[in-house]
């Protein structure tokens, strides 16, 4: 069963706001702000997934197949209360790509990620994410 993420039209609709304009506003216009979640993996996700080492173990793969993204790299403690595995992951991504929009890649978590986490997919334009079943 595939879940997706995201601001629905109702939800924009009741705030006043059209999802995918809102969206753009931020990030630049977009082929949608949808994101499926645990969609069917393929061999090269599977391969991915399985070099998940911990339960709070989260990487970024890019477009290329290249990892680009891991929570257990750390650079120094930020002190950040926001600083979460799939976060750091996101952000380290962003970093070796030099861009906060990371349309193509691919996020794989060990478990079942918050929402603040889907939220922080979904802004920065992950393609696909991957969990762990629960």
């Amino acid at each position: 069963k595939v879940m997706y993420v995201g601001a629905d039209r109702y939800c924009a609709a009741r705030f006043g706001f059209d999802d995918k304009a809102f969206y753009d506003e931020f990030a630049g216009p977009a082929s949608g702000t949808m994101m499926p979640v645990n969609p069917t993996k393929t061999d090269e996700d599977e391969k991915w997934m399985s070099k998940l080492s911990s339960h709070s173990h989260v990487i970024v793969v890019s477009a290329a197949g290249e990892l680009v993204g891991d929570s257990l790299s750390r650079g120094s403690d930020l002190g950040d209360a926001l600083d979460t595995p799939m976060v750091r992951a996101i952000r380290m991504a962003a970093m070796t790509l030099g861009t906060h929009e990371l349309s193509g890649c691919k996020v794989y978590a060990s478990t079942q990620p918050d929402v603040f986490s889907h939220c922080a997919c979904l802004w920065a334009r992950i393609s696909e994410l991957f969990y762990a079943e629960p």
